[in-house]
């Protein structure tokens, strides 16, 4: 055997082991997450509900009626929209909205900045309340949404708090696909805060004591990225407080859903948008993780390559895609199940042979090409 294939399929070896080790981590820390069952309480806890919106005019509707239908009192928590300077109907709907249901305490704000994370600074400065909870204009939430995690920051000494987040019910084949993908993400977020090593959660289902936030607001990184609100946060409250200060809250009720991609292009644009952000990571788990991730699919991806000119290469991927997916497999399916969500776990098999590509091109369009979010053209 020539000395570059040995090289090769060391190198394969040693990255497969390397993931196989952070899946186990991360599967054994959901498991090891406890089930929140919330209790009744006398609470007079006051909430903030901060939603940074931009171009929802089509959505809006649906998380507005969906806060207007939670079970904690009204009179506890106000819900403050701040517009990303839309070029839609979208605040038009929402001064609708608060005139029609005036016993909803709705606090609208113009952003004077630019992006996502300028608008919910402005958001979370205007906050007074206790904790602050965010999710998207595009999101639809439990009943007990509020109550959940008022709940849970009471019980516990927790700082942050995220949920999970799903598709909308997908009905094409792509939406399925698209639907599993992203479950594997939330997955792989809860799991690794359940073995208190905080790696990525989804700002439209999180929660933070506004205490904690006016420790940690001034010093988040990552600033010069379009994306990464919710995972930077994450990060600086895990670096500032000890190792219990993040957690996952495994509720079956407490879930947040939102729109699916409508195709391959907006799909592919968000995951680039959000693979950007790894650049700025500092904090050593993200960032190995990261990194074994990449190392693993990329040579996955170029063996499938090389077996163009060496037929026996194509043994080697798909030995290591099985591989891959066994590994996968247990972790994605015992979430899903949790929910109880109509997603197919058996489509993770074909979905792996395809993973090695679609993280290679996600990764290099995220580093050198510019792409498209909500009308604007972003470099980072």
């Amino acid at each position: 055997m020539e000395n570059w294939i040995r090289i090769w399929m060391l190198l394969l070896e040693f990255s497969a082991f390397a993931y196989l080790l952070i899946m186990l981590l991360i599967s054994i820390g959901w498991y090891l997450t406890k089930v929140f069952i919330p209790s009744s309480i006398s609470s007079e806890t006051k909430v903030s509900v901060v939603v940074a919106v931009r171009n929802e005019a089509k959505n809006i509707k649906e998380l507005l009626f969906s806060i207007l239908h939670q079970s904690y009192p009204k009179n506890l928590f106000e819900l403050i929209i701040v517009d990303d300077n839309s070029e839609d109907t979208t605040l038009e709907i929402v001064g609708d909205f608060k005139h029609e249901n005036p016993d909803l305490n709705i606090i609208i704000i113009q952003s004077t900045g630019k992006g996502k994370k300028e608008a919910l600074k402005e958001g979370f400065k205007s906050v007074s309340n206790h904790i602050i909870i965010t999710t998207d204009g595009d999101c639809v939430v439990s009943n007990d949404w509020i109550l959940d995690y008022v709940t849970f920051f009471e019980k516990t000494d927790v700082q942050l708090v995220f949920g999970p987040v799903f598709y909308f019910k997908s009905k094409r084949f792509i939406e399925k696909l698209f639907s599993l993908e992203f479950a594997t993400l939330v997955a792989s977020g809860a799991g690794s805060s359940g073995v208190k090593m905080p790696l990525m959660g989804n700002g439209a289902n999180m929660a933070i004591r506004k205490s904690a936030y006016d420790k940690v607001g001034k010093s988040i990184k990552g600033d010069d990225f379009a994306s990464g609100d919710d995972v930077f946060l994450m990060h600086s409250v895990a670096s500032y407080f000890d190792r219990n200060a993040i957690q996952f809250l495994k509720n079956k009720n407490c879930i947040v859903e939102t729109s699916a991609p409508k195709n391959l292009k907006n799909f592919f644009n968000q995951r680039i948008r959000w693979g950007s952000k790894a650049k700025a990571y500092t904090r050593i788990w993200p960032l190995t993780v990261s990194i074994i991730v990449f190392i693993f699919n990329s040579l996955l991806g170029i063996t499938a390559i090389l077996s163009f000119f060496k037929l026996w290469f194509l043994a080697v991927f798909v030995l290591f895609v099985v591989f891959k997916f066994l590994i996968d497999f247990p972790l994605t399916r015992n979430y899903i199940r949790f929910y109880n969500r109509p997603i197919n776990t058996l489509l993770l098999f074909p979905l792996e042979f395809l993973y090695p590509f679609y993280i290679m091109f996600t990764t290099f369009f995220s580093i050198f090409i510019p792409y498209q979010w909500k009308g604007r053209k972003l470099v980072k």
